[in-house]
This record gives structure tokens, sequence and C-alpha cells, in this order.
């Protein structure tokens, strides 16, 4: 359920004389004092004013521009968390020691280098 359709349920726990067919109607005055709702909005006006910020400063003075710009980057970065690289070195070197051995067996297999040694075998 996403967050409106729980708000929505909550709300309609709570009224017991709320049916569906008003759930259909008053469903988008719910939804607008729906506070998961404001918070997204919040942090959408957010993103909006450190655009605006960016613009006045490029209006502005370089060097607090590029400053700033570079905090607000800083911010940006934090928030989306990359995947940490967790393969470990051991295991890096077995796949490299797997794959030295497949082109070892593959060498072995080839018809033109390897044919007469395996006839004096």
């Amino acid at each position: 359920m996403t967050t409106i359709t729980t708000y929505l349920y909550l709300a309609h726990r709570n009224a017991s004389n709320f049916t569906m067919a008003d759930m259909k109607t008053n469903g988008t005055a719910f939804v607008k004092e729906c506070p998961f709702m404001v918070e997204e909005e919040e942090e959408k006006e957010e993103e909006e004013e450190e655009e605006e910020e960016e613009a006045e400063e490029e209006e502005e003075g370089r060097k607090r521009r590029s400053r700033r710009r570079r905090r607000s980057r800083k911010r940006r970065r934090r928030r989306r968390s990359k995947k940490k690289n967790t393969t470990s070195r051991r295991s890096r070197r077995t796949t490299r020691k797997r794959m030295m051995m497949r082109r070892r067996r593959r060498r072995r297999r080839r018809p033109g280098k390897s044919w007469t040694r395996s006839r004096r075998r």
C-alpha cells in the first residue's frame, strides 16, 4: 500500500460512517491533508529553492558561487549512498585463479598445438 492509500484507510477506520463512495468523493481532500504528502512537497520545495539560489549566485560573484555549489554537490552525494564494493581481495584472487585455469584448459584442448604431444603419450 502506498502512503496515500494507507492514510485513506486510516481515515476510513477512524470515521465509522465513512464508506467507499465517500472515500472516492472525499479522497482528494484527505490526500491534501496527508502528512506523508506534505513531507514530499517540502523536499521538492527545498530542491527548488536550492536551484533558485544557484541561479541567483550565477548573477553574483563567481568565487562565492563555486564555493556554495561545491557544498550542494556534497550534500547530494551524501544523500545517494553508493553500494560498497563487497568482494574481498581473497575472493577476487580465487576468481582470477579460476580464470587462469580455464585459459590453460582451453589451450590444452586446441587441436593445432597439442596433437603431437597427446600422440607421444
